[in-house]
C-alpha cells in the first residue's frame, strides 16, 4: 500500500501532464514538464515558454529552466520548492534561486494547495505580473533599487496570458486525505488564490504600488498602455 506522500506525489505526476497538456496552444507549449528519476518522481525540470526579464538592464528572453522539488515532509509540513536554473531577475526569487510563494508569518503552506496553483503562481513571478511583485521586502537587493527598475522597464515582460481562454483558469485545491486513497477522478474543485492577500500583522511582504485589495485567483490579461 502507498503512503499518504506517495499517492499525493503520483497524483502530482498526473496533475502536471493534465496541465502540460491543456497549456499546449496553437502548436505551441508554455510548460514542458521533465521529471527526474523514477517514479514517484520527486523532482522535476520545468521549462516555461513565457517573456521574462533576466537583468538588471530589462533583457527578456522567452524560456525558462525551473527545477521543482518536494522535499521529504511534503505535503504535510512544507511546500514543493522552485529553483531557477536559467537566468531570472526578480525581487520575490532569493540570492540561491530559490522563488519566495509567500508561505510566511499568518499565511502558512497547506497540504490543501494544489500543484497546479503553485505552477500558475510561479508563471506570474517569471512574467513579472505587477500585481504580484512584492518589494517589502524583496527576497534581494533592496526596495530602493527595484523602484528604479520598475520605473526603467515597463512590466509585465510578457503581455501574453500564460492561459489562453476567454476566462480566467481557476486555482484549485485539493483536500487533505488521513489514509492514502486511489486517485481521484477529475472533479471540480474550490479555488483559493496563493498570491498576495490582505496584510496582517507579522505576515509576508504587499503588492508595490497597489491597493490593500483581493487580487483576482487566476492568470490574467495584462495589456500594455502604448506609450509607456
Amino acid at each position: 500500500m502507498k503512503s499518504f506522500r506517495d499517492q499525493r506525489l503520483a497524483n502530482d505526476y498526473e496533475e502536471l501532464v493534465s496541465l502540460q497538456q491543456r497549456l499546449r496552444q496553437d502548436g505551441r507549449t508554455k510548460l514542458d514538464v521533465q521529471p527526474v528519476g523514477s517514479r514517484p518522481y520527486q523532482s522535476y525540470n520545468l521549462f516555461f515558454h513565457c517573456g521574462g526579464f533576466v537583468d538588471e538592464f530589462g533583457s527578456i528572453r522567452q524560456r525558462h529552466q525551473i527545477f521543482l522539488e518536494f522535499p521529504k515532509v511534503y505535503p504535510m509540513e512544507a511546500p514543493p520548492t522552485f529553483k531557477r536554473v536559467s537566468p531570472l531577475f526578480h525581487p520575490n526569487i532569493y540570492p540561491h534561486g530559490v522563488f519566495c510563494l509567500g508561505f510566511e508569518g499568518d499565511r502558512q503552506w497547506s497540504p490543501t494547495v494544489s500543484l497546479e496553483s503553485l505552477i500558475l503562481h510561479v508563471s506570474r513571478l517569471i512574467r513579472f505580473d505587477p500585481e504580484w511583485v512584492n518589494l517589502d521586502p524583496p527576497a534581494n537587493r533592496t526596495s530602493e533599487f527595484w523602484n528604479a527598475f520598475l520605473a526603467k522597464t515597463t512590466p509585465p515582460a510578457d503581455t501574453e496570458p500564460f492561459v489562453v481562454g476567454s476566462q480566467d483558469i481557476e486555482l484549485p485545491t485539493r483536500a487533505p486525505e488521513p489514509t492514502p486513497q486511489p486517485a481521484p477522478e477529475a472533479t471540480s474543485r474550490r479555488a483559493i488564490r496563493v498570491g498576495p492577500g490582505p496584510r496582517r500583522s507579522g505576515q509576508g511582504p504587499r503588492p508595490v504600488n497597489m491597493p490593500n485589495q483581493n487580487r483576482p485567483s487566476g492568470p490574467i490579461r495584462v495589456k500594455r498602455v502604448d506609450g509607456q
